[in-house]
């Protein structure tokens, strides 16, 4: 049988395994837009079926060229439906009247923003990112869900994300030193976010005020700041299964599990970088994430220990501790060994 003479639904499921496999891969580039053209030139069959199937068009890049973007929208708006998915690098933007490029991306995100169900931003410090950030600050999303965001570090004045009015954002990615407030999201169900000096002393308020979050993500970056004093009283984290703590420096993790309950908690990741205090005794948080488990006694019967020239991991069923001094300079030998040795033996007591 000729391709032409396949049925329009054969074709359709074609379409659709060829935009999940393949066009999905090519998002970052105007390969994307290039491939998706082509369907349309293959013969009337798949022109019809392609411009009729709106996952081909309502994702936008908006590096891409203005008829391009207006394309797709047209095309995904012809199908009843006026959700949109949007990506834009501020990199891509390229140089040549980069000003004006800034501020064609806010405009459209200032008036699509409303339909738009999924956005990953990257905001870079350059001259003109200001009127971008300026949108997303002040502008509400009501139909947004999911949400990436990487901001430069010379941005400082993104606090408030979309005016405080996102109803059903489930997932944001967050990428940014910033201190944000999200206790108005009431809908957030997955965090990952970023956290470094800006933001380590208010990131516990910031997580208890969300009692919506199931899964939690931290993501170190080199910290050199003052640790917090203790809080008055534990910050609760109602609703979290799951909590993840990476890159982050041990002490910085002990003092955030020292200082939460989470009833609900399943699943426990840390991944740390070992710290050597003023006073030169080490710090590892496992004994610090006992008290945070509260796993099925079943899920406790088989213990995994590693022990590496430069870290130490200590893993179950809903549970992995690494921590690494790699990048750590160990001149008291004994007082690391006694350290190392407080890991492995800590499990035995719970």
């Amino acid at each position: 049988m000729l391709f032409s003479d396949l049925p329009f639904e054969i074709i359709s499921i074609i379409l659709q395994c060829y935009h999940k496999f393949h066009l999905q891969e090519l998002r970052s580039g105007k390969d994307y837009y290039e491939n998706t053209l082509l369907l349309a030139h293959i013969n009337q069959k798949t022109r019809a079926v392609a411009l009729s199937d709106r996952s081909l068009w309502s994702y936008i890049c908006l590096h891409w060229p203005s008829k391009v973007v207006n394309l797709c929208l047209q095309r995904a708006r012809l199908t009843g439906s006026s959700e949109i998915r949007v990506s834009l690098d501020t990199r891509d933007l390229g140089t040549y009247r980069r000003g004006e490029a800034h501020d064609n991306c806010a405009q459209f995100l200032e008036k699509e923003l409303k339909n738009i169900v999924e956005l990953e931003l990257k905001i870079h410090r350059h001259r003109g990112s200001q009127c971008i950030t300026d949108v997303i600050n002040r502008t509400s999303a009501p139909r947004l869900q999911g949400l990436i965001i990487h901001l430069g570090g010379g941005i400082q004045h993104v606090t408030n994300l979309f005016n405080s009015d996102a109803p059903v954002l489930r997932i944001a990615r967050i990428y940014s030193n910033l201190q944000f407030n999200l206790s108005s999201i009431t809908s957030l169900r997955e965090l990952l976010f970023k956290v470094g000096p800006r933001n380590f002393r208010g990131l516990l308020r910031m997580l208890g005020e969300i009692h919506s979050l199931e899964m939690i993500s931290l993501i170190g970056t080199p910290d050199e700041s003052a640790i917090p004093d203790p809080l008055d009283q534990h910050v609760i984290l109602p609703s979290c299964e799951f909590l993840n703590i990476k890159n982050m420096d041990s002490h910085r993790v002990h003092y955030i599990l020292s200082n939460i309950l989470v009833p609900k908690l399943r699943i426990l990741q840390i991944r740390e970088k070992m710290v050597q205090l003023t006073d030169g005794s080490f710090v590892l948080s496992l004994l610090s994430t006992v008290p945070v488990l509260s796993l099925p006694i079943e899920a406790q019967t088989n213990l995994w220990l590693g022990l590496h020239p430069e870290r130490v991991v200590v893993s179950m069923a809903g549970y992995h501790f690494e921590s690494k001094w790699d990048e750590l300079r160990v001149d008291e030998h004994i007082s690391l060994a006694s350290i190392i040795e407080r890991a492995v033996v800590a499990p035995a007591f719970n």
